[in-house]
């Protein structure tokens, strides 16, 4: 209001124009409050099973993986992300990004992951078998055990 006024050349402090507002119960209109409407709640769909049941707690990698959906608002637009978060690591495994919330953008995500995890499970069989041709074993924790003699596992640099 003090801004109207001020541009239309009326010459008022601002603590007259609040004054005079509240003797006259004269109040601004406050915007409505931005509510992002992504989530429909009341459908008669089949719900997923809660299979965590609130332990987050994971013994070993890559045996839970929790995802999520954001937005993240852009000059063009919304623009969704989803991850997916191992549990035991905290390490983000896989994700990916749309203009779209539909059921792609999800198993994208979940794709990428599952391709960084065969694609470390294949670099942790090839040191397996690099090690085993020197005479050095593979623990199931995931450590190198000596087996006939003390070797190190073979390590191959990328030149």
């Amino acid at each position: 209001m003090h801004a109207a006024l001020r541009a239309e050349g009326h010459r008022c402090s601002r603590g007259r124009v609040e004054r005079l507002m509240r003797r006259h119960r004269i109040r601004a209109l406050a915007g409505r409050r931005f509510r992002p409407c992504t989530t429909d709640s009341r459908h008669y769909l089949p719900v997923a099973p809660n299979l965590l049941a609130h332990r987050f707690v994971a013994n070993a990698p890559n045996r839970i993986w929790l995802a999520d959906i954001t937005y993240i608002a852009t000059g063009e637009g919304r623009l969704y992300l989803a991850a997916v978060l191992d549990l035991a690591t905290r390490e983000i495994v896989g994700w990916a990004m749309r203009d779209h919330m539909r059921t792609k953008l999800p198993l994208a995500a979940l794709m990428v992951g599952e391709r960084a995890t065969i694609r470390l499970s294949q670099r942790k069989a090839r040191r397996w078998r690099a090690g085993w041709r020197q005479g050095a074993a593979f623990s199931k924790s995931g450590a190198w055990m000596p087996a006939m003699r003390m070797c190190s596992p073979v390590r191959h640099q990328r030149g």
